[in-house]
């Protein structure tokens, strides 16, 4: 049974996080839910035990403020706060401290953020949740935390769940203002470039860190780019971009320099015993045509969209001798391959497919890549948008799927590439930026020794 308290003894807890009062945090958390928020600020417990080591005065925090902060982010922690959420300036936590520039506490953050998804993985929590009229607010990849009610009757204060993405007006919000549910970044695991679409009011609104979107709306948006939605698009080709038909960028030029370091680490010159490559997802090519500087013995494409199946046509791919198209998923396509080919490994596999989440891209690398790679010399890589939208999302991502790697046998190198600026220029033409880093983490993955 939930424990009643007053508005009052709600804010004792966001100042005492403030403070860092090891003395009053324990009791406090036995009474409250960790997730309430200032009405104003958006900020949590959490937000607070870091926000308040701002330096607002010319000496730094005390070794001991910085030791009492870390455990009272601890216990926070522990008592169930959730990694994610945002404040009113669209911070995380963890945003906070790396912004201040507390690497230990970012990191803290980022450990926070695996163990939820990784507890995520575990009990399936990636997969899409059917849900009616009354569980919009359950997005994908989402697994609610149970509040007991305890802010639900406290005027003044907000109250979170942890629904990823899910903005919704409380029913029992009143005049005075209250409870209403904080929106948590984005941590939609993305590795397939997942861009969202909707109408242009819905898009805006959904891009603004203000946004007051209903669930069920967000929902509707992020069903746009779904693979049955997106196959039945229709795409354009631009000298810069291939789009959607809700102008949501498949793929942009931008990635060229990416998928040629991509090709040439993944096909390098010293593998001369097995030079036979498969791509997933076509797009614009770019990283098909790096390949084939490479000159593969074969190279297997795999793509399920018509007008790019059509394109690979017009631009002669299917004249190639060495060249086999597999037309449709590739979830349809790779299995008949593999019986029809059953001795066949390959030397080199990317993955680089659109409105798709990383539950598929894990089914990809535990079913097909373990299956196909060259035990000895083959490489496997991807597009690594994971949480790309901000950098504790992306770091947090980049350690989910590495673990995830590791359990099917594949060890993980990460190079870092410094991508020239993303000007706004460069996304003028698409609804919202995919990529949103000044560093991308390119993965080559083999199997370990």
């Amino acid at each position: 049974m939930a424990t009643q308290h007053t508005p009052e003894s709600a804010q004792v807890l966001l100042l005492a996080a403030a403070d860092h009062n090891l003395h009053v945090l324990p009791n406090l958390l036995r009474q409250h839910t960790p997730n309430v928020a200032d009405p104003e600020t958006l900020r949590t417990p959490l937000h607070n035990a870091i926000a308040s080591l701002e330096k607002v005065e010319p000496q730094p925090p005390s070794a001991e403020k910085l030791k009492d902060a870390e455990t009272t982010i601890r216990l926070l922690l522990e008592n169930g706060a959730i990694w994610n959420t945002l404040d009113k300036e669209h911070e995380t936590p963890g945003c906070i401290a790396y912004r201040l520039g507390y690497e230990h506490l970012y990191e803290m953050m980022v450990d926070a953020g695996v163990r939820c998804e990784m507890i995520l993985n575990a009990i399936g929590g990636w997969e899409q949740i059917d849900s009616d009229a009354e569980e919009e607010g359950e997005a994908e990849g989402t697994v609610v935390v149970e509040n007991d009610g305890e802010a639900d009757d406290i005027p003044g204060l907000v109250s979170i769940d942890s629904s990823i993405g899910s903005i919704k007006n409380s029913d029992k919000m009143d005049e005075d203002g209250v409870i209403v549910d904080a929106p948590e970044a984005d941590s939609e695991k993305n590795a397939t470039k997942e861009k969202k679409s909707h109408p242009e009011d819905i898009a805006a609104e959904i891009s603004n860190p203000d946004s007051t979107l209903s669930a069920s709306e967000v929902l509707e948006y992020n069903a746009t780019t779904e693979t049955p939605s997106y196959l039945s698009s229709t795409l354009t080709f631009t000298p810069h971009s291939l789009l959607d038909s809700n102008r949501n960028a498949v793929m942009m030029d931008w990635e060229s320099s990416v998928m040629d370091l991509t090709a040439s680490l993944l096909l390098p010159e010293e593998n001369t015993t097995n030079r036979t490559v498969l791509n997933v997802g076509f797009g614009m090519g770019i990283v098909d045509k790096a390949f084939e500087k490479g000159k593969p013995t074969r190279h297997i494409i795999a793509e399920a969209h018509p007008d790019v199946l059509k394109k690979l046509r017009e631009d002669g791919w299917y004249d190639m001798p060495h060249v086999t198209i597999l037309e449709g998923k590739w979830q349809d396509t790779l299995p008949i391959f593999m019986l029809e080919n059953p001795d066949v490994t390959l030397g080199a596999i990317y993955f680089d497919t659109f409105g798709e989440s990383y539950d598929q891209l894990k089914q990809f690398f535990s079913e097909y890549v373990v299956g196909l790679l060259d035990p000895e010399v083959g490489r496997f890589g991807f597009f690594h948008g994971l949480g790309a939208d901000r950098r504790i999302c992306y770091d947090v991502y980049t350690k989910v799927v590495e673990f995830d790697l590791l359990e099917c046998g594949l060890d993980t190198n990460w190079v870092e590439v410094d991508l020239p600026e993303l000007k706004t220029e460069k996304w003028e033409d698409v609804k919202r930026k995919y990529f949103n880093l000044d560093t991308y983490r390119l993965p080559i993955c083999t199997f370990g020794a």
